[in-house]
């Protein structure tokens, strides 16, 4: 009985120790809003725009590395960048671990005097 209590508890450990290493972190797309996700989901586009911050200004080298996602950066001040991506690139783009968040750019319509 206690070798079977033994198994049942190594087996939960086990099972812990494996759900842990499969966070929502490895594929990134917690960093992904919901806007953005439902663009992904309902269009089959490869020009899905969008815009993104990281945990750091944005250098030559790690612009390098988004662009071999597959997206392409449109422009860059600082840490935030827009640009615009297929599905897959953009889920490419989110996990890599200086990206902090994407999301559907925002549209304000002006005011016109009239």
């Amino acid at each position: 009985m206690k070798a079977v209590s033994i198994f049942f508890i190594f087996l939960l450990l086990c099972a812990g120790a494996i759900l842990s290493c499969h966070p929502a972190g490895i594929s990134g797309k917690h960093k992904i809003d919901g806007r953005l996700a439902q663009q992904m989901e309902k269009e089959n586009r490869a020009d899905i725009p969008f815009i993104g911050e990281c945990s750091r200004n944005i250098d030559d080298g790690l612009k390098s590395r988004m662009e071999q996602t597959g997206i392409i950066i449109e422009s860059i001040i600082g840490d935030i960048f827009t640009a615009r991506g297929t599905r897959e690139s953009i889920l490419k783009l989110a996990r890599i671990p200086e990206v902090k968040k994407l999301q559907a750019p925002k549209k304000y319509h002006l005011l016109e005097n009239k």
